[in-house]
């Protein structure tokens, strides 16, 4: 198989049913596109739209993270606040 370059343009024999074709047809005429040119721009955006999605609940994740991180030093800091004053960790234990 020949190397391809990435600014290469690959030819493709494609099926798919008559009414997704005409259905890529009907918006590459609303859109003033040629059928690959919609086809092309529909399959880009797909990606990034999948790219995007999955930044997004990187973020999501993340926050999310913080978040429980945020709510368990608050806790701590709230036990430890409730505990006698004199008692300190070091002293725990000890007669």
């Amino acid at each position: 198989m020949i190397a391809r370059k990435r600014t290469d343009t690959a030819q493709l024999k494609l099926r798919l049913p008559e009414t997704l074709r005409r259905q890529i047809e009907r918006e590459a005429r609303k859109n003033d596109h040629s059928l690959n040119t919609e086809m092309v721009r529909r399959l880009e955006q797909s990606f990034a739209r999948q790219e995007i999605e999955s930044l997004i609940q990187t973020v999501a994740t993340s926050s999310a993270e913080q978040a429980v991180d945020a709510a368990l030093n608050r806790l701590n800091q709230s036990a430890g606040a409730v505990q006698s004053p004199g008692i300190t960790k070091s002293s725990e234990g000890k007669p």
